[in-house]
């Protein structure tokens, strides 16, 4: 189990797709059965690759072995639906709602998954949504929802930015350009 998910895994961070499914169709027929490593790896070569048809299978496959609840096969499923999908949106946050007890990293990956398809307002939103339930954001979903152009776009959002900013435990120049950057790129208001 171990040698195949290595093997999946490097063929997906190197982009080979198609030898990542040789490989993991090898690896099913040869009896071993698939875990959440495997299915991460496998999911993620489908996410960099936006293959959106294999990905479904592979999430069939996943709802049969009963792993669709494995918290790191839930993020994978939203990133994989956020990336691949022309109904990102859609799929991506009906697989992200489906999650039990979402944390930090599957609310940024689909915070980033909208903002990444242009949803920016929604992806500030479900940032609200996140800090409403109690989670406090990382670095890496400040970042990400700094980056939004939707903060920038209208006084409102950017009065919700600089009250986001004020808020933060620790700001530093990076967050203050990440906004400013957006800020400018918007256009004079």
């Amino acid at each position: 189990m171990f040698l195949w998910t290595a093997i999946l895994s490097g063929l997906a961070q190197n982009l080979k797709l198609r030898e990542a499914v040789v490989a993991f169709q090898e690896m099913e027929a040869s009896g071993v059965l698939s875990n959440n490593f495997t299915y991460l790896s496998i999911l993620n070569a489908c996410s960099l690759t936006l293959s959106l048809d294999l990905g479904r299978q592979i999430h069939a496959r996943v709802i049969m072995t009963g792993l669709e609840d494995d918290l790191p096969v839930g993020i994978a499923l939203v990133d994989m639906y956020m990336k691949c999908s022309h109904g990102a949106k859609k799929n991506g946050l009906r697989m992200f709602q489906g999650i039990q007890s979402p944390d930090v990293i599957s609310w940024t990956s689909s915070i980033a998954g909208l903002s990444e398809h242009g949803f920016h307002p929604d992806s500030f939103d479900l940032y609200m949504e996140m800090t409403a339930s109690g989670l406090q954001p990382n670095s890496v979903t400040l970042s990400t929802i700094l980056g939004s152009p939707c903060l920038c776009s209208g006084n409102e959002r950017v009065d919700e930015a600089w009250d986001l900013i004020r808020n933060m435990s620790q700001r530093d120049a990076l967050t203050y350009t990440r906004f400013g950057h957006e800020a400018q790129s918007d256009g004079p208001s």
